[in-house]
Formats: structure tokens, C-alpha cells, sequence
């Protein structure tokens, strides 16, 4: 019996696969357009076909003056008699860049925006930080401020000279009666 089985499993057909005809069909589909593209560009940078606009990197210039002879050995009376010029180059100077606007400040409205700061800090601290000021600069602030912070701060600065020019420059700046605006 187990012939049998032998003798029938060799009489039926076995299925047999195709072995790459498909991606023969596509690599032949794909490589012969890329072959025949890369020769032409090859041709092309040789120098032994010409491909109108076509530059490529390296490629074989060939003369201007070739172009226009009569004959290939022999370029025209033209070619001979003018010499290239070469281009005028016009440099033109680099225009200045606007000027920067400063924007416009109004040191009264930032001396009372620092005067409302400096009336919530300690006085030790306002004098330590107004060291570098000018009396000009400082009196204007100390104008802005509460009066009761200005009597805590004049005291507490060390020069007696500086205290009394910051006062003599409060009272005059008090003075001044401020213009209307029509």
C-alpha cells in the first residue's frame, strides 16, 4: 500500500513557482529608462552631444567665437579684429541706514513713575541707590514723592553740602508755575 501512495504522489503534477519573472519585468522596467538617461547626460558632459541648456558642472565649454566662424579652422574677420571687453562693474556705495530715532522720553512722568517705586522702599535703601545720581536728576524725583519720605531720606545722606543743595533745588523747582497747555 505504501507504493501505492509513492507511485500516486509522483504522477500528480506539483505546483511549481515562477521564479522572479515579475521582478525581472520591473527591474528591466526601471533600469533600461535609467540607463538611457544616464548615457545621454553622459554624452551631453563629454562633450559629444548637445543638449540646448544643459550646464553641467565640468562639462566642455566650447568658444563663443567657434560658434560664428565660417569654417571650423578659420574664425571670421569679426573675431579677429574686436577683442572682448569686460563688463564695466558699477559699485555703488551702500546706503546709510536710517538713523535710529531715539524715542521721545518725558523725564517728568519717569520721575514720578520712580518717585511712587522709591515711596515704598526704606530710606536707608533710597540713598544707597541715589549715591550716583545727579543732584539735578534726584531732586526732580524727591519733588515727585511723598513729603513725609523725602524728610526720612535728606536726613540719613551723608554729605550735609549734598542735602542742602537737594533742598535749595526741591524749593526751586517747587516754584515754578507750570505752563497751561492751550
Amino acid at each position: 500500500m505504501s507504493e501505492e501512495l509513492e507511485s500516486v504522489e509522483e504522477q500528480s503534477p506539483k505546483p511549481q513557482k515562477k521564479k522572479g519573472k515579475k521582478g525581472l519585468i520591473i527591474a528591466t522596467a526601471v533600469l533600461v529608462p535609467l540607463l538611457a538617461i544616464g548615457g545621454t547626460l553622459g554624452a551631453a558632459y563629454a562633450g559629444l552631444l548637445k543638449i540646448p541648456g544643459l550646464k553641467l558642472p565640468g562639462m566642455k565649454a566650447q568658444s563663443v567665437a567657434k560658434n560664428y566662424t565660417e569654417s571650423e579652422d578659420e574664425p571670421t574677420k569679426l573675431a579677429k579684429e574686436t577683442k572682448p571687453t569686460p563688463p564695466k562693474i558699477k559699485i555703488e556705495a551702500e546706503p546709510e541706514p536710517p538713523a535710529v530715532k531715539e524715542p521721545e522720553t518725558d523725564p517728568e512722568l519717569g520721575a514720578k513713575k520712580l518717585a511712587g517705586i522709591w515711596n515704598n522702599m526704606d530710606a536707608e535703601d533710597i540713598v544707597r541707590i541715589s549715591a550716583a545720581y545727579r543732584d539735578e536728576e534726584l531732586a526732580r524725583v524727591l519733588i515727585k514723592m511723598e513729603a513725609e519720605k523725602v524728610a526720612e531720606i535728606l536726613p540719613i545722606i551723608k554729605d550735609p553740602k549734598r542735602a542742602a543743595k537737594l533742598s535749595q533745588l526741591i524749593e526751586s523747582q517747587a516754584s515754578i508755575i507750570p505752563e497751561e497747555s492751550s
